[in-house]
């Protein structure tokens, strides 16, 4: 056997006795390290902050604006709103997801979100493998679903902490690419383990969640 089959080899097998939850994680990991290598932006981007707020074990996340978002509506623009999604859920008891999304920008494909949301956090989530926050844009539609513009991944790992709400203007702007997802079909890959898993619940789940995206997402690519 090679080297790098043995390697292969390994890490699977590492891999397949992580939790679920570990292994979701990974995936979020694996997402990210994809989005730090694209060099064709073509969905437009997000721009955010993220920090810690220590004193009150508080995640502050700032969804400031889109640029260049991809036009969606006949009229040649669109309503874009952002959703924030936080993972591992388990950790992240506070707020309902359904709670985290900025209101409708009407007819623009450069919107001012400019929202702040607050969610209690604990800082040993920080350091959660693949502890991360979804970011989503969509395209709201009055009378039928709202179209899927672009998602992306921010890991908690590289959050900023402070001492005061006050402080949180000051922190970094990322600006995120946004992509249509795509998945996966490696059998080395974290999601690959997580969709083998149909006897978990958690598993099923996750699985479940994230192949109405991926039909979302060809849907737009037709």
């Amino acid at each position: 056997m090679e080297i790098n089959q043995f390697k292969q080899l390994h890490r699977l097998l590492h891999m397949r006795k992580k939790k679920t939850p570990d292994l979701v994680g990974q995936y979020f990991c694996e997402i990210a390290e994809e989005q730090d290598q694209k060099r064709v932006v073509d969905r437009g981007t997000l721009t955010v902050q993220v920090g810690f707020i220590a004193p009150d074990k508080m995640l502050c996340v700032k969804v400031l604006n889109g640029r260049n978002l991809p036009v969606m509506d006949p009229t040649g623009s669109s309503d874009p709103f952002a959703t924030l999604e936080l993972f591992p859920h388990y950790a992240f008891q506070g707020k309902p997801s359904s709670e985290l999304k900025t209101a409708v920008q009407k007819e623009t494909t450069t919107p001012l979100f400019d929202e702040t949301f607050l969610v209690p956090c604990e800082p040993s989530t920080l350091t959660v493998e693949g502890a991360a926050i979804m970011f989503t844009c969509y395209d709201w539609d009055r009378f039928t679903k709202n179209d899927l513009m672009g998602e992306a991944v921010c890991l908690l790992s590289a959050v900023e902490t402070v001492d005061s709400e006050n402080k949180v203007d000051h922190l970094t702007q990322i600006m995120l690419p946004l992509s249509l997802p795509s998945e996966p079909r490696d059998p080395h890959s974290a999601y690959y383990i997580i969709e083998s898993r149909t006897w978990d619940k958690a598993a099923v789940e996750f699985i479940k969640m994230r192949k109405k995206t991926f039909k979302s997402a060809d849907a737009e690519r037709k």
